[in-house]
């Protein structure tokens, strides 16, 4: 028999030789596969590949319908995934990215393959085939630790488009069969956010410092610190989604990961009228990032990214209209972490399809040398260019600026409402054009700015109608049921839609939105907190990177000798916010200068406005008015603060 079998003509036996390769020893590879793949056994590169290549076509010529294809795209793709770790064990980076890229197109077949089958057979298969790709994730995962860092974001990309395809899968299967694997599915989606974890511990997690007051400077720590720990406390135990850690002493993790350690009881320092009262510390908690629960499949797949979910931190210096593309502010000093640069669509885009991006060139070109960050921070009420509200068709309203110190103060102006198809499409394809614009990397080099490391947020308004909130006859919006033709379920998508341009554009950023009390007609529930439920659904550290809230109203103030911080950490949404994702802040004014209500500030410092944030919201990232900044006899405090918020 065997002098039969070398008797064969060469080519055939190389063929045989190569479907053994390719399938006889499957079960030994994983057997001894600690990432449960294949052993690819022959690489690209070698003589017989091309062989192995002709012998995959072959199988997939006779696989006939949607579900054999499916089927068949998953086997191949895994192929591809046990070359690329190979290739990556090899340190042949040139090659495992080469691999990668056929994987990606493999994965991005097999979940279009999964929106066309149905009946029991395809769910039995894309029950089993999701399970193949939460086990992907895993070995990209491990991947990603061995490649150099040029190679990571091709890394994380590819993770990205396994778990959109995950999603896929599991939201193709019928809702009887996911009831009926929910525990099974509910096992891989761990798998998926395991992987996304352990990249996140390599690069991206930001570690939260222990709070502390500032008492420097004849200024007392910050009064009510226990009171606002309990109600941490409480909050986070009542809170969907949290859950106890039986540890001494006892911990509740919310659904943000953070961990909040139950305060002892004691009572709550008694206010004193001496302007410089003694310190007096309370029990502070220690968070640290931590896995997030996994919520149901969301019927919605979408790119997943930034997964540590804890938003920036630092101190950074608010720009002015003042120097060149507003640069006046930019300052060096090793306790300011960036620049936060407010700018609008409008800016970028001068007229329809007509891009300038030389401002933010010329802002990353003062900020890289320096080594500072940038926070890109989309806030002006005129947010979209006039074109827009112009176009034949295009649904708008009304809009006058109430705010003097807005340059279009009295100014009735034409905007569009946020829920117009035309305003969605147009914002797209802004955002589309802004994430792929080549910048100048820190490192030298050129890098598209969504990859850019210099940039470390973004907060984003929502066009048509800037902030969310309601400001009747201020600044940014009125009441939103006098917007025409306004529907709660309408605006909600928009909100949604507009922040999913956002991050599917910028998935590894940190991305915020001025979140307000927003209210309507109905009142259970609230219109901020149906507001808050569709984005944390949507933008879940899963699916997509969770959303931050950002408010511009930070601010302390100590009359009876006891330090009181404003906002309300109790008030909605930032306190669910808190606990959901992450906050952040602008001064409500300067300290130096104060332009808004002095009293808001008095007897205080700044950082006893960060001192409170952070020990009732956790808050990291502060952007602070350049006058405060400039003056020396808070430099210490700033440096203080600058190193708990890394």
């Amino acid at each position: 028999m065997h002098k039969q079998l070398f008797a064969m003509p060469r080519p055939i036996l190389a063929i045989l030789l190569v479907a053994v390769l390719s399938f006889g020893f499957t079960g030994i590879a994983i057997a001894e596969s600690t990432t449960i793949l294949p052993s690819p056994w022959i690489l690209p590169g070698s003589s017989f590949y091309s062989l192995k290549q002709g012998w995959e076509k072959l199988g997939a010529f006779f696989a006939f319908d949607n579900i054999a294809k499916f089927n068949r795209a998953i086997d191949l793709a895994e192929k591809r995934l046990a070359e690329v770790e190979a290739f990556a064990v090899e340190q042949k980076t040139d090659l495992a990215l080469e691999t990668l890229a056929r994987y990606q197109e493999l994965i991005e077949s097999a979940s279009q393959l999964a929106e066309e089958t149905e009946g029991s057979r395809a769910d039995k298969v894309l029950v089993k085939k999701a399970e193949s790709l939460s086990k992907h994730l895993a070995v990209l995962a491990e991947v990603y630790e061995k490649v150099p860092d040029t190679a990571k974001p091709a890394i994380r990309d590819a993770m990205q488009a396994s778990a959109k395809s995950f999603q896929t899968i599991i939201k193709s299967v019928s809702d009887e069969k996911r009831n009926e694997a929910a525990e099974l599915i509910e096992t891989q989606q761990k798998v998926v956010q395991e992987a996304f974890n352990e990249v996140n511990q390599q690069q991206l997690v930001r570690k939260i410092p222990p709070t502390q007051s500032s008492g420097k400077k004849g200024m007392p720590s910050a009064g009510g610190q226990l009171t606002n720990q309990q109600q941490m406390w409480e909050k986070c135990i009542s809170f969907p989604r949290s859950k106890i850690l039986a540890t001494k002493p006892r911990q509740c993790v919310a659904a943000n990961g953070r961990k909040f350690v139950e305060p002892t009881t004691a009572p709550s320092p008694t206010p004193k009228p001496s302007p410089s009262p003694s310190p007096v510390p309370a029990p502070s908690p220690t968070p640290t990032p931590s896995p997030s629960p996994i919520p149901t499949p969301s019927p919605i797949p979408a790119p997943t990214g930034r997964f540590d979910n804890n938003g920036a931190s630092g101190i950074y210096a608010l720009d002015s209209g003042s120097g060149t593309y507003r640069d006046a502010n930019i300052r060096d000093y090793d306790f300011v972490a960036g620049y936060a640069w407010r700018m609008a669509w409008s800016n970028f885009e001068t007229s329809k399809d007509v891009y300038d991006f030389s401002g933010l060139d010329y802002i990353l070109g003062k900020l890289n040398p320096i080594g500072k960050k940038l926070s890109l921070d989309m806030l002006a009420p005129t947010l979209e260019p006039s074109y827009i509200s112009t176009t034949p068709g295009v649904a708008t309203w009304t809009f006058t600026d109430q705010n003097t110190r807005h340059a279009d103060y009295g100014k009735p102006i034409q905007k569009p409402l946020p829920w117009d198809p035309y305003v969605q499409d147009r914002f797209r394809v802004f955002v589309e054009k802004l994430a792929s614009h080549q910048t100048t990397s820190p490192t030298g080099g050129t890098i598209a700015f969504r990859d850019n490391p210099a940039l470390d947020h973004i907060i984003v308004t929502i066009p048509g109608i800037g902030s969310i909130r309601e400001s009747p006859g201020g600044a940014a919006v009125p009441e939103v049921t006098t917007l025409p033709g306004y529907t709660r379920d309408a605006f909600i998508a928009a909100i949604i839609t507009d922040l999913r341009i956002v991050t599917d554009n910028f998935p590894t950023k940190a991305v915020s939105v001025p979140f307000f009390g927003v209210t309507d007609n109905t009142t259970s529930p609230e219109l901020w907190s149906a507001i808050h439920d569709a984005i944390q659904t949507e933008f879940d550290g899963v699916k997509r990177q969770k959303i931050g809230y950002f408010q511009e109203n930070l601010a302390a103030q100590n009359t009876t000798g006891t330090v009181v911080g404003t906002p309300k950490s109790t008030s909605e949404p930032l306190q669910s916010g808190a606990f959901a994702s992450f906050t952040s802040f602008q001064m409500l004014q300067s300290w130096i200068n104060p332009f808004s209500n002095a009293s808001k500030t008095a007897g205080t410092i700044p950082t006893d406005a960060i001192s409170y944030a952070n020990s009732s919201m956790a808050t990291t990232y502060f952007e602070v008015y350049v006058q405060d900044l400039d003056n020396k006899e808070w430099n210490d405090e700033f440096r203080e603060w600058s190193v708990k918020l890394k």
